[in-house]
């Protein structure tokens, strides 16, 4: 039986709960139903004519009730996410699948379009990461199969907020599908501070142009819906028969219509069977290689492993167990059953690109470890994987989100990387000593590995390369392979030192 004092404690929990209720139906908080708050905007057009908005930049995981009346955050998600199947429930494709790890502003998108008309503009500044990361999977197929998209801006050269530690687009969208079958999405890359390029003339440019347009203001990519759609499907078979799945899986927009050179963009989408994901190849990843218990096991005696901490603590592709200075301490029968990966990716990348071949050695969560497909050599993959033009890939794939300047790479960025298909190669001796070499020297930063100087007074886009000499007989196999041209293989320098110095330089400008 509950005390005198515990009944108390309790009616005052129900008074607090019947006031929080109360101040809900009574006060500034109570719900906002749009067509009674704006009747007449929705009797008479349907609809708003435009919504401008900058959405909050909300973590999944931060996410929550402002009002405080819904106190489990797992319950403000669902009910976000029934929001959305509402919204959409009357279009033609509606949206069933919604990313758990989406940020808050997402939502945001499909409830502000819902209350547009069919005549409508929808504007946004918020995050990019919709564009580049899984969660964004979502929100890009609701948005190319009910919508149409007009404009994706982005500014290369300032970041748009100070105190926001993201980086930001502006999205301008019709909030249904326009008629005009072969209608063009342009993605705008503005090479100078907005309040130094957006004038009439230059946006009159844009709106009116329908292919590539490129100055010293800005570079503008159109691209039609069905093209958006295609490169976003998940290919399957093997390079002779091909199929591609109706299912939607996403794409890297924002990497590779703003960031990407416009030749690169071409040779990109020109690659088809020669370059394959890095999920095609791998059986298993994973964030570390000790399985970490919580109790000691008494039977088992503490001991000292060698222990891969951080990328700063190596810089080779192949790294001796014995050359780790710092060491875990572990459990000897935990190490019994230590994963020993064949390929270990980085999570944060600077600019200094390069995957590193597993060992035997425990490694830290900053990093991704890969068991390949048994019939796949480790050396080859990671072979491949460290040739220029993978390393560009990684430019592609890696999240550009954070304001920092550094590039992130997760589970997802980690099935999408491109590279090299192994079983197109042939592994001669000559290349697997040129690999061995490159493999046991240290890694350079990408300037250095592809011979650009990116503070020389002569813009990288006009600099003849002059690839360290190792890099260049390996880059040399590989680009024999995916048959590039002399020109190409220049483009491929070129291009990587230009992403790394873009997101690098962006970082310092705010």
């Amino acid at each position: 039986k509950m005390t005198l004092l515990q009944k108390i404690e309790q009616y005052k929990e129900d008074i607090e709960e019947l006031q929080s209720q109360l101040n809900v139906l009574n006060g500034d908080s109570k719900p906002l139903i749009w067509s009674i708050e704006f009747a007449e905007i929705f009797a008479e057009k349907s609809g708003f004519d435009i919504i401008i908005g900058n959405p909050p930049y909300v973590r999944q995981e931060d996410i929550a009730d402002p009002t405080g009346y819904i106190k489990e955050k797992k319950c403000y998600k669902n009910l976000l996410t029934e929001m959305v199947k509402l919204d959409t429930k009357e279009l033609e494709v509606p949206v069933i699948n919604i990313s758990g790890k989406s940020d808050l502003y997402t939502y945001f998108y499909v409830r502000t379009i819902s209350l547009l008309n069919t005549k409508g503009i929808h504007t946004f500044i918020c995050s990019n990461s919709w564009l580049d990361v899984e969660y964004g999977v979502w929100l890009q197929k609701y948005l190319l199969e009910n919508c149409s998209i007009e404009l994706i801006i982005d500014n290369q050269a300032k970041r748009s907020f100070k105190s926001a530690d993201v980086n930001t687009l502006i999205s301008i969208i019709h909030p249904v599908k326009l008629k005009n079958e072969n209608h063009l999405t342009k993605f705008v890359a503005f090479r100078k501070p907005f309040e130094e390029a957006v004038y009439t003339e230059n946006m009159i440019q844009i709106e009116t142009a329908e292919r590539v347009k490129s100055n010293d203001t800005y570079r503008m990519y159109p691209i039609t819906t069905e093209e958006l759609y295609e490169e976003g499907l998940e290919r399957t078979g093997n390079e002779v028969n091909a199929s591609f799945r109706t299912e939607y899986k996403g794409d890297k927009w924002g990497s590779k219509y703003l960031s990407s050179p416009e030749n690169l963009i071409k040779l990109m989408r020109s690659l088809n069977f020669e370059l394959v994901r890095l999920s095609s190849v791998y059986e298993s990843s994973q964030r570390n290689n000790l399985k970490i218990l919580d109790k000691r096991d008494k039977a088992s005696s503490i001991i000292k492993i060698p222990y891969l901490k951080s990328i700063k603590k190596v810089d080779k592709i192949y790294t001796k167990s014995c050359e780790l200075i710092d060491k875990y301490e572990t459990q000897s029968n935990n190490v019994k059953n230590m994963i020993i990966p064949d390929i270990i990716s980085n999570r944060f990348i600077s600019d200094r690109l390069f995957f590193l071949r597993g060992g035997n050695y425990a490694v830290s969560d900053t990093f991704f470890l890969i068991r390949l497909h048994p019939e796949y050599d480790a050396d080859h993959v990671c072979l491949l994987l460290n040739s220029t033009i993978s390393l560009y890939f990684i430019e592609i794939v890696g999240r550009k989100n954070l304001g920092g300047g550094l590039l992130t790479f997760y589970g997802y960025e980690l099935r999408m990387h491109y590279f090299p298909n192994p079983r197109l190669v042939t592994y001669t001796k000559e290349l697997i000593q040129v690999y061995k070499n490159i493999s046991r020297r240290a890694i350079k930063s990408i300037f250095e590995e592809c011979g650009i100087d990116p503070e020389s007074e002569i813009p990288i886009e006009d600099q003849d390369p002059k690839p360290l000499p190792d890099r260049a007989e390996l880059d040399k196999a590989v680009f024999d392979v995916l048959g590039l041209t002399e020109s190409e293989r220049k483009d491929v320098y070129r291009g990587v030192c230009r992403l790394v110095w873009n997101r690098s330089s962006k970082a310092r400008n705010v």
